[in-house]
């Protein structure tokens, strides 16, 4: 499952890694995994064998379903109501993958996400998050200090979203981070992170 809007810009090893353990997970076929956006750029045939993809806005929906209608079969697109609850079976996807949206919601929205996240996602799956963070450069950290005060003053100024760390979400709920970095790209720092789903009861 794939959840988030598009942000150009990110080319990193930490990116590639967050995409490498997308593909991981999946029933294996002849051809090396691969994922839905490599397969657009390589031409290689996709190994993953179903993708979920959500956005709340229809027009990005109907904009995603035209993209991946070549791909119906295995990318099947959905919009959501604006709550946390994904329309998916417990423990039933490999992945759970979210850009940029996070950074969008209350924090009591951002825990029911991941409360959601670890329902949906099989035993040892992988939660990979990006999101708008606090800069680790000095430039970066002028403009997510800039970005903050926009949002402060007025946040439709810049889309509703606001720097913020995701690591501090993770520790102590029911994922076990195993990767975590703030990747700069034209000056606008963004943190990755991927989280193993621990397998504990959640109250």
């Amino acid at each position: 499952m794939r959840s988030g809007r598009e942000k150009p810009g990110i080319e990193s090893g930490d990116e590639s890694r967050a995409l490498h353990e997308t593909r991981a997970g999946g029933r294996a076929q002849s051809s090396p995994p691969t994922c839905l956006r490599c397969h657009w750029r390589a031409g290689q045939k996709c190994a993953i064998s179903e993708r979920h993809y959500s956005d709340l806005s229809p027009t990005m929906t109907k904009l995603a379903s035209k993209r991946l209608i070549q791909y119906r079969n295995r990318a099947l697109i959905f919009q959501t109501d604006g709550t946390m609850h994904l329309p998916i079976r417990d423990s039933s996807v490999d992945r759970v993958i979210s850009t940029y949206i996070l950074d969008l919601l209350p924090e009591d929205d951002i825990s029911a996400f991941l409360q959601e996240a670890h329902r949906v996602v099989k035993e040892d799956g992988k939660l990979c998050l990006v999101s708008l963070t606090t800069g680790t450069t000095l430039l970066s950290r002028v403009v997510s200090i800039l970005w903050a005060a926009t949002f402060r003053l007025r946040p439709t100024l810049v889309g509703g979203c606001c720097p913020i760390w995701l690591l501090p979400h993770l520790k102590g709920s029911w994922w076990d981070v195993e990767h975590q970095t703030v990747v700069v790209t034209w000056v606008v720092p963004s943190e990755v992170v991927i989280a193993r789903k621990e397998n504990r009861a959640i109250h």
